[in-house]
């Protein structure tokens, strides 16, 4: 039992060392967004607030009840989103990219998958290796939330000036609106490898914005 023991353990600690070289070896370097559905609806179950600028014409809209008639001179549109089942994570590209075939039907070379832009690769589901199903580790950062967005356009009123028509005003009677609410609860998960990706990401694609700020100043 004590022979038995020892070389368990040893086996241990072979085996540790073996998935420390692989998690040192295989970082992800990829951030993956899900989101299960998108509904959008012409009218919000809860209206927001509006800060209203000319109250005389918005009460005046108010009170005739035109506000919510579609295409009235005063309206008080509203939209409202639905983001479902939302996820946000990490993997490795190696996992997720799809392999495809050349004309030749062969492989093709990793230079050439490099050449190529990684959207359409990815669209072009005809070339993709059907029968070659693989399993994509994905560390969540977010897991499965929702949201939900409501978004009312500013209210502006079109004045005749002239009574042939050909000038007119346009009055500004309410301004944008814009609230977001999260419907579900939230878990939130980051790791050290997670914040360095983030970081690369947010200085590779703020990278560029630079010389054009300097430029603008």
């Amino acid at each position: 039992v004590q022979l038995l023991y020892e070389l368990t353990d040893t086996m241990n600690k072979v085996w540790n060392k073996i998935q420390k070289r692989v998690n040192q070896g295989a970082k992800e370097d990829t951030m993956v967004l899900k989101i299960g559905s998108v509904a959008m609806a012409p009218q919000a179950d809860n209206p927001l607030g509006r800060s209203v600028l000319r109250k005389d014409i918005y009460q005046r809209a108010l009170n005739l009840g035109i506000l919510r008639d579609p295409g009235s001179e005063i309206e008080d549109r509203q939209y409202q989103i639905d983001l479902q089942s939302i996820n946000i994570g990490t993997a490795q590209w190696d996992q997720l990219k799809p392999e495809k075939e050349s004309g030749t039907g062969g492989v093709l070379t990793e230079s050439e998958r490099n050449s190529q832009n990684p959207a359409l690769e990815w669209n072009m589901a005809s070339s993709i290796r059907r029968h070659q199903e693989r399993r994509a580790i994905l560390t969540p950062i977010l897991t499965d939330f929702s949201v939900r967005i409501t978004g009312a356009p500013a209210i502006i009123f079109t004045r005749i000036i002239s009574p042939e028509n050909i000038h007119t005003e346009e009055i500004l009677v309410c301004g944008h609106s814009l609230e977001v609410n999260i419907t579900t609860n939230l878990d939130f998960f980051l790791n050290v490898a997670q914040v360095q990706l983030l970081h690369q990401l947010i200085v590779a694609n703020l990278t560029g914005l630079e010389p054009l700020n300097k430029a603008t100043e």
